[in-house]
């Protein structure tokens, strides 16, 4: 299972990695990125961190990647944990800008993250950020597996799945829920 949800968790981070390239970063994922940043326990100078923009690849270190990742994953976990409680004790009423894009905010930044210093590692590979990086890898199988395995999550894109499949509006902007919410249950 670990390989299933590093090949989904890799494929999102490219897929943050070319959001975030394109300038096009959503508002709620520049909050997050900022906020991390000004929270962080590392050095605001770690450019792993450093989200705003496109990645500073000439700057960035091996030895940035695991005070990055922690940092990120400190955060992301706290954030998960406050979501998970505000979802049980929701019990089905959360709709679709409830649920999904908040999720999609809470991951942004590792996803940031961990796709630049995929990318670094495809294309620089060394000695030194080959092992932070296997070194950090399990780390974001762990943390991903969570997301994946959440039953509140789970409940409440049922919910939201049932709640969407039980309309007579034909929108495109409703399928294009419809087909993330579906697409969401189906990974997990």
């Amino acid at each position: 299972h670990a390989f299933g949800y590093m090949a989904w968790f890799s494929s999102s981070a490219r897929a943050f990695t070319r959001v975030a390239a394109s300038r096009s970063v959503p508002v709620a994922a520049r909050t997050c990125s900022s906020r991390t940043m000004s929270t962080a326990s590392v050095d605001v100078a770690n450019p792993l961190l450093q989200q705003e923009d496109l990645p500073k690849f000439a700057s960035i270190q091996p030895t940035d990647l695991t005070p990055a990742v922690e940092d990120l994953l400190s955060k992301m976990n706290q954030d998960f944990d406050s979501f998970e409680t505000k979802l049980t004790q929701a019990s089905g009423s959360m709709e679709f800008d409830d649920v999904l894009p908040e999720l999609e905010r809470m991951q942004f930044g590792l996803g940031y993250a961990w796709g630049v210093a995929g990318h670094l590692n495809g294309v620089k590979n060394g000695d030194e950020l080959r092992q932070a990086y296997e070194a950090n890898q399990p780390k974001i199988v762990e943390a991903m597996s969570k997301f994946r395995q959440s039953k509140p999550v789970y409940d409440a894109l049922s919910a939201i799945d049932e709640k969407i499949k039980s309309t007579d509006d034909a929108s495109f902007a409703l399928s294009q829920r419809r087909r993330a919410v579906e697409s969401s249950l189906r990974s997990m």
